[in-house]
This record gives structure tokens, sequence and C-alpha cells, in this order.
């Protein structure tokens, strides 16, 4: 048989028995996995008790504050859970109340200060880092040496706190004398939203919150407002203003 017929034949045999055999698939089979995604985008909550109203503490008193707090996710070291005692809104004793992270009271002894500004602050931060304040109403502390409130050589008007609020902020303003008053909330066009007070108040100290609504209890919208405190005193006439945002 010539060579080149054994070439073909061999070829056509060759074709016959790939186009006869069944065809291979050749497959993969992959296998992941991944670690479960924690998510929680909740806010811890924290109750702080409320404060009697017009609270005096005299230096070197104990006073307790009161909280509770709840989360899923707590967070897990002492930087977590801290309250501060404020001062015209700047620190001036810091605690941790870590591991008591559910409930705890602060057995706080006041030291020798004088402001009508003094707070108490919390604030709890959880595993993701969602993060609450709560802030206490204001209060005052008086000399230990006196017993008696120091009145202010002139009129005092604390900026409103917190800045940005809502649903409400708070302000205080002080008096060295029995003085006629008037504290007003005006918007950012200058229209008279609320009267907080309009009349004599005494020498000494005295808070005010807003709660965000006009005279008619309407709540206002978000946007700048302006708090104008005016006095006619032995002094004479004295206008003190101060404004802040109401988040919607």
């Amino acid at each position: 048989m010539p060579f080149q017929r054994q070439i073909l034949i061999f070829l056509v045999f060759g074709l016959a028995l790939s186009l006869a055999a069944p065809p291979v698939c050749l497959a993969g089979i992959g296998m992941d996995s991944s670690e479960a995604t924690l998510v929680d985008t909740a806010n811890p909550e924290i109750n702080l008790d409320t404060l009697p109203q017009n609270l005096r503490v005299i230096a070197g008193e104990q006073y307790d504050f009161h909280w509770t707090s709840q989360d899923q996710n707590p967070g897990p070291s002492e930087d977590d859970f801290t309250a501060v005692i404020l001062v015209d809104q700047q620190p001036i004793e810091t605690i941790t109340w870590f591991p008591d992270i559910e409930e705890f009271t602060w057995n706080w002894v006041s030291p020798e200060v004088q402001s009508a500004t003094c707070q108490v602050e919390v604030t709890v931060k959880d595993l993701l880092g969602n993060t609450t304040v709560a802030t206490s109403d204001f209060f005052t502390v008086l000399y230990s040496t006196t017993g008696v409130e120091v009145l202010p050589t002139a009129v005092n008007f604390q900026s409103p706190y917190p800045n940005p609020f809502n649903p409400s902020c708070e302000m205080a303003f002080s008096l060295p004398a029995a003085e006629n008053v008037e504290l007003g909330v005006f918007d950012a066009r200058g229209r008279k939203v609320r009267s907080l007070i309009h009349g004599t108040m005494p020498a000494g100290t005295t808070s005010i919150r807003w709660d965000g609504t006009d005279h008619s209890g309407r709540p206002q919208s978000g946007g700048v407002y302006f708090f104008v405190l005016r006095t006619e005193g032995p002094d004479g006439a004295i206008k003190m203003v101060h404004k802040a945002t109401l988040i919607p």
C-alpha cells in the first residue's frame, strides 16, 4: 500500500474516532465563605433623671446624678461610657462608668464653683461607634463659705445650649440687681416667634428653656433663631443677642 494512502486512512480513522467519542466537559466547582457582618445603626439609649427645678448645690455637698442606658452592642472600653460636669460649657470633672453600663449613680461632691451654667453630660458609644449624648438642665453651685449665691457685678447672658439643638435648648442670664427683663425668640427674618420672659426678675441667675414652639405652641421649622435679652436697671438699658440653630 502506498505510503500516502496509509497516511490518508490513518487521518480518516482518527477523525471518525473523534466524532464518535462523547464530548468531554471540564467543570470547576468553587466554594468560599465570609464572616458575618454586624450591622447596627441605632444609637444607644440614655435616660438621665430630670433635675429639680432651679437646683442649687452648696460646695462640699453631695448630689446624686442617676441615669440608665441600653444598647444591643455596647462598647467594650471605659472610653465608651463617660460623664462630665460642665461649668460654662467647660469640663471640670470627668468619670467613666464602665462596666456598670446599664445603670449608674454618680455621687458627685460639688467643688467651690460659682456659676449658673453647671450641667452634667453623659456620653455612651456602642461597639460600632454610634454615640448618644444626654445633658441635664442647668443647676447652680453656691460657695460653702456663705451659703448664699454671689451676685454678678454686671448683666450676663449665656449662649443657648446645646447648639445646634432639637427640639429644645436652654439659656441662662444673671442680674446684679432686680431689673425689668424681656427675653424673646426671633426668626431669621426678624419676626418675633416667642416671648420667654417679660417682667421684673430678681437678682441672681435665671435659667429658661425654649421648646422650639411659637406663642401658640406650634413647632417651628429648622433654621437660625435669635435670642434677644433686654434689661432695664440701674446701669440703664442693655441688649444682648445670641443665636442658635434648630435642626429640622
